[in-house]
């Protein structure tokens, strides 16, 4: 898995998050947040620090699995590319 899935992955979640209504606008918003800083870290002139990325992912993974498991199979495969590409 490289960058591209990565790239896939998270256009893939973006579209989720768009398509439910019944997401706390607050947990929204962080993973919009998540979204952006991921795209960042995607963007090669970028001069975030991705050490902590695959630690986000998890985090947001516990905020939505209990409501919303498209979100968190996606977080899910985002975690596990952002590992395996070491961000």
């Amino acid at each position: 898995m490289g960058f591209e899935d990565l790239k896939n992955a998270v256009q893939q979640l973006e579209d989720s998050l768009k398509e439910m209504d019944s997401v706390d606008e607050s947990l929204r918003d962080k993973l919009t947040q998540l979204i952006a800083e991921i795209n960042q870290n995607i963007d090669s002139t970028s001069d975030q620090d991705p050490k902590n990325l695959s630690e986000k992912v998890k985090s947001s993974v516990i905020q939505f699995e209990a409501n919303h498991p498209r979100i968190t199979e996606l977080l899910e495969k985002i975690k596990k590319i952002c590992i395996g590409l070491g961000i």
